[in-house]
Parts: C-alpha cells; sequence; structure tokens
C-alpha cells in the first residue's frame, strides 16, 4: 500500500529498478506498457531497505523458492486468501487462517491499492494524481 502498485508489478520487482540514493522506484514493463516511476516516501524506503537485508544478493526484490525468478503474484493472492480462511485450514497450507481477518470481509491484495488511492482522495489529492500515481492511462475518446 506504501506504493500503491499493482500487485503482479510488486513481486516482479528487479533490485537493479530500485534506487535508494534518488528514493526512486523504476516499473519497466506495467500493465499499461508504460513504463512507471515511483517516488518512495521515507516509509517505503525502509521497507525496501528491510528486504534487502532479507533477500541478499539475488535479481528479484521478491525471489521464488529457487531464487530464480520473481515470486508468482498468484501465491501472494492464495497466501492471503488462506489467511482469511472460515472452514479450516487445507492440507498443506498454513495453519493460521484467521491471520489477516478484516470485520469487513475478505480482501485481496488489490484492495491495497483501491485503499491507497481512497485515502489519498480523502486526504486532498486531486484526482489526476491519484490516477498517475496508479499509473492509469487516459481514454481516448
Amino acid at each position: 500500500m506504501a506504493t500503491i502498485a499493482r500487485i503482479g508489478e510488486t513481486v516482479a520487482a528487479r533490485w537493479e529498478n530500485v534506487d535508494f540514493e534518488r528514493r526512486l522506484w523504476l516499473l519497466p514493463d506495467t500493465k499499461n506498457g508504460k513504463a512507471h516511476q515511483i517516488w518512495l516516501s521515507d516509509f517505503a524506503l525502509r521497507q525496501f531497505e528491510i528486504l534487502r537485508d532479507i533477500i541478499g544478493a539475488t535479481a528479484w526484490v521478491f525471489p521464488n523458492a529457487k531464487l530464480n525468478g520473481p515470486l508468482d503474484s498468484k501465491t501472494v493472492t492464495k497466501q492471503v486468501a488462506d489467511r482469511q480462511r472460515t472452514d479450516g485450514p487445507m492440507s498443506g497450507r498454513t495453519k493460521q487462517i484467521d491471520a489477516l481477518q478484516l470485520a469487513g470481509g475478505h480482501w485481496r491484495p488489490h484492495d491495497l491499492r483501491r485503499t491507497g488511492a481512497s485515502t489519498m482522495a480523502e486526504l486532498g489529492a486531486l484526482p489526476d494524481v491519484i490516477e498517475k500515481c496508479l499509473n492509469h492511462t487516459e481514454e481516448r475518446r
């Protein structure tokens, strides 16, 4: 939520595209086909620093188990869903079925992006700024 980037673009992040000095994260390949730059807040920058310390020397910010590619975004979505189960744990999956349950009901990683945009609007950000931060393209009429 600190960057309101899409989950697929987040898990595909490569360290070569994170500039700690300039506080910039470049997403060269995005859903709309256009490169997108995200300026990192103190909080977001710190999360990248923590991940770098945990992950070590891999090409990806969120590497897969074999360390030969990025984590699949479906993996994140499944793990979030597994931690909101109401019918008990699935075989071979986490037993922490209520770790991410919220009073408002089930949520998915994409909901964090929507919540970030809603929060920006509540804080007075202009719609054009929010759309730019979300890397939405203008509709052609």
